[in-house]
């Protein structure tokens, strides 16, 4: 056979068996019909994808895959093969939309010619590609199979994501400078409804765009697989024109500065993203955070993880400094977004964290600013004490 046709073989393989390990999961968990349906976030893949029954599969797959590609760094061969699958996807959707929208016009019109009439028009696909597409490219990817930034120029993304936050931005600020203003004008109320339905309109057709957006949907995956630094460069340059000549230029300040606002952008227009966004924070800091150190780590041996070991959580013994330097960021888009609001607990665990890591006695009443790293520092400043005012004022903290 074509090595080439062998490869996409071995990828088609591959997808077909990562989705049926995230199926199987999610049916232990949901018996509900709705589940075929349901968006996998990162607790759903990061969980699936760290207890697997027989890796010996996904394993010798791989090395399929890095064998017919010639060991290459990059997997340019990887990638045209997947590119052609998201614009295959895309192309599809895009005949089925133009069908769909065809059948509405001709529906309303022998509406109105019969001038009464309840005509159904057939609707466009609910979804473009499929969830174990995002799934099995975010695993290539983790895996260094290919390189995702080499995606790119096939990924027909039409979220606008920078241009869509600063609009939003710009709202919010409109829509609070109103807050307190009481109008006795029916007609102003009236149009104040219209607006919020508006609002509401505007908010759904956003949540189906991130839905559909491929670039979002690598994104999240990549970043259930574990790496923050490199699932966030993606994002920032398929959003950020400034991070590709950051690159070039070796300017790592930009970088990072695109980096963080790529996500705070993506966390700011969907809870789900922060949610995801929360749920690593969350499992990075699981063993570290937890009382009894590493011993809730799984001793069977009947499950094993397929995620890159690079990906791990901190094991209970790493020092502040180096949690902060990792967190910081991430954190900072949390806090900027306001959607560490939806974690209150992940909050409560990094105050308890960050509470026993600066080893404070009960008869110390002050911490010595000297000795906390200015990541540290950075990390409280920006993150602790700004998100205190997100949630009630009777929450409780260590």
């Amino acid at each position: 056979l074509d090595p080439n046709r062998v490869l996409d073989l071995a990828l088609d393989a591959l997808e077909w068996e990562l989705n049926e390990i995230m199926t199987s999961q999610q049916t232990k968990k949901s018996s509900s019909k709705s589940a075929a349906n349901e968006e996998w976030g990162f607790e759903a893949i990061n969980s699936a994808m760290s207890n697997v029954q027989s890796p010996k599969v996904v394993n010798t797959l791989l090395a399929i895959i890095r064998e017919l590609d010639g060991n290459s760094r990059t997997g340019r061969a990887v990638a045209h093969l997947l590119g052609f699958k998201y614009r295959s996807y895309n192309n599809r959707a895009a005949k089925i939309a133009a069908v769909a929208a065809e059948k509405e016009k001709d529906a309303k019109d022998a509406t109105d010619k019969a001038g009464s009439g309840n005509g159904k028009s057939a609707s466009a696909p609910t979804r473009i590609y499929p969830r174990s597409l995002f799934i099995s490219t975010a695993f290539l990817c983790a895996h260094g199979l290919v390189d995702p930034h080499n995606l790119l120029p096939h990924l027909n993304s039409t979220l606008n994501l920078i241009d869509t936050y600063k609009t939003h931005t710009t709202n919010t600020i409109k829509r609070l400078k109103k807050l307190g203003v009481v109008s006795l004008n029916s007609s102003k109320a009236d149009k104040k409804d219209a607006k919020e339905d508006a609002d509401d309109h505007e908010s759904a057709e956003r949540d189906a765009a991130f839905q559909n957006d491929p670039v979002i949907g690598i994104f999240r995956a990549f970043l259930a697989m574990g790496d923050w630094d490199r699932s966030a460069a993606f994002l920032a340059h398929a959003t950020l024109p400034e991070f590709d000549s950051a690159v070039k230029d070796s300017d790592g300040d930009k970088m990072f500065s695109a980096m963080e606002l790529a996500v705070l952008a993506a966390c700011s227009l969907s809870d789900s993203v922060g949610a995801d966004l929360c749920a690593w924070v969350g499992a990075m800091i699981k063993y570290v955070s937890n009382e009894n150190g590493d011993s809730d780590k799984s001793t069977s041996t009947s499950r094993a993880s397929i995620l890159p070991p690079l990906n791990s959580p901190f094991p209970s013994e790493t020092p502040l400094s180096e949690i902060s330097a990792v967190l910081i960021a991430p954190l900072s888009s949390l806090s900027a977004s306001g959607v560490v609001r939806l974690a209150q607990p992940l909050y409560v665990n990094l105050c308890r964290l960050y509470n026993k890591k600066l080893a404070l006695t009960n008869s110390e009443s002050e911490v010595d600013v000297k000795c906390i790293d200015d990541n540290t520092m950075s990390v409280l400043s920006t993150f602790m004490v700004p998100s205190l005012s997100l949630f009630p004022s009777d929450t409780l903290l260590p």
